[in-house]
């Protein structure tokens, strides 16, 4: 009789060790689940990993607690999963900060420069060569955020690698329906007067946009503009808006259009 309670006893203990591993191991699997979107409704759309408890209150977004747990989601798949140029981690407007632009990460066995092209309809295209936070510009990890696309449009995005002897080695390609702009359309582009040919810097202009009171309902913000006229930041009161409009191909003499 006393054996067999002893055997009893070992038995729940065994029950209970397999218990406890099993719902510490559905905790693990369902913390670690992640959540996908597509990042168009066409042919050429690719998955975009959802961030959890994203909040879009700015009071919020512009907290250091806030951006720590985000960049701490964002390690942390980076450290799960083996991600590569045709497989790559994306993430659109992971920060909250910048609305249209999208977050990408991927690793490569050699070191490669990384470049990119935005294309939409009735545009000029959008070409940037990426930093990648090296003197040489090459590396084997890469860490990007992709601007320039046009808000409330599907535009399509085009990375390209290239290796020391200037040659493309990979491309991905795929399409994005970019949302509008948190703070409004307005002034997105600005006249300009071309009629002066010297060449510009590489740099943006300054307005300082609407004057609004504090008891004011409207948002006030500031306007950053490209040597083209084209809006490319946009600050609200906690928030950068990041896009870019490319409708002329050579660079111009802005002329601004004060609001009283």
């Amino acid at each position: 009789m006393e054996a067999e309670v002893k055997i009893m006893h070992k038995l729940k203990k065994l029950i209970l060790l397999i218990l406890s591993i099993s719902i510490a191991s559905l905790y693990l699997m369902f913390s670690n689940s992640t959540e996908i979107e597509a990042s168009s409704n066409d042919n050429n759309s690719i998955n975009y990993l959802k961030l959890k408890n994203k909040s879009t209150s700015l009071s919020t977004i512009y907290s250091e607690k806030y951006q720590t747990r985000i960049h701490n989601q964002i390690n942390k798949q980076k450290k799960l999963n083996n991600y590569t140029f045709q497989h790559p981690l994306l993430i659109r407007n992971p920060y909250g900060t910048n609305t249209t632009a999208v977050y990408m990460y991927f690793k490569t066995t050699e070191e490669l420069q990384a470049s990119y092209t935005i294309h939409c309809n009735n545009y000029a295209d959008f070409s940037q060569t990426l930093n990648s936070n090296t003197l040489s510009s090459y590396t084997t990890e890469h860490e990007y955020l992709l601007f320039g696309a046009i808000p409330n449009q599907t535009n399509t995005i085009i990375v390209t690698l290239t290796n020391k002897q200037g040659k493309v080695v990979d491309t991905l390609s795929w399409s994005y329906n970019a949302p509008s702009l948190q703070g409004g359309d307005q002034y997105l582009t600005v006249e300009c007067d071309d009629s002066n040919t010297s060449s510009l810097s590489n740099g943006l202009y300054t307005v300082l946009g609407n004057d609004v009171t504090e008891d004011s309902e409207e948002q006030a913000y500031m306007r950053l503009y490209d040597n083209y006229g084209i809006i490319v930041v946009k600050f609200l009161s906690f928030l950068i808006e990041v896009t870019v409009f490319f409708l002329k191909t050579t660079p111009c003499t802005l002329v601004f259009l004060v609001q009283k």
